[in-house]
């Protein structure tokens, strides 16, 4: 069977997960597989124990089907990745980063209204124990926090 009327040919192309591919920075060949689990942050119990630094996240699900895979996050050259729904150890760098990346909402209060903007969370975070050395100001993100009453 010929692919795009014959421009493509027939058995070149095969999975790209599961072949290897020339990874330039790193001047090797590597396979995706073994890369996207070494990325994995590191899980943690109920204990909360993490390495020394270190604060723990659970990144919930999004709203959208796109927002189910884990979330990718690089400090510098480091990348970590973070399954959703579940306790992960997170360093100090990628902590901040996290925690920065905000998306604006809009509202419209009423009907003939401007758009109001309000800024939110990229992902839905919960901090189950904050970094040591994060730069954060912790009172500035609970001042942010709201309080919402569940009857």
């Amino acid at each position: 069977m010929s692919l795009a009327g014959g421009l493509i040919p027939t058995g070149e192309y095969g999975h790209t997960l599961n072949n290897p591919m020339y990874d330039s920075g790193r001047n090797k060949t590597i396979s995706v597989h073994q890369t996207f689990n070494k990325d994995i942050a590191i899980e943690v119990g109920k204990d909360l124990k993490v390495p020394p630094g270190w604060g723990c996240v659970v990144i919930g699900f999004g709203d959208d089907p796109s927002q189910m895979g884990p979330v990718t996050v690089t400090h510098n050259d480091w990348v970590l990745r973070f399954p959703r729904n579940s306790r992960r150890a997170i360093p100090p760098g990628h902590f901040d980063i996290l925690m920065n990346c905000i998306e604006t909402k809009y509202i419209q209060p009423s009907e003939g209204s401007p758009l109001q903007g309000y800024d939110v969370n990229r992902y839905n975070v919960q901090v189950l124990k904050y970094p040591a050395d994060s730069s954060l100001d912790q009172e500035h993100i609970h001042a942010d926090m709201e309080q919402v009453e569940v009857a």
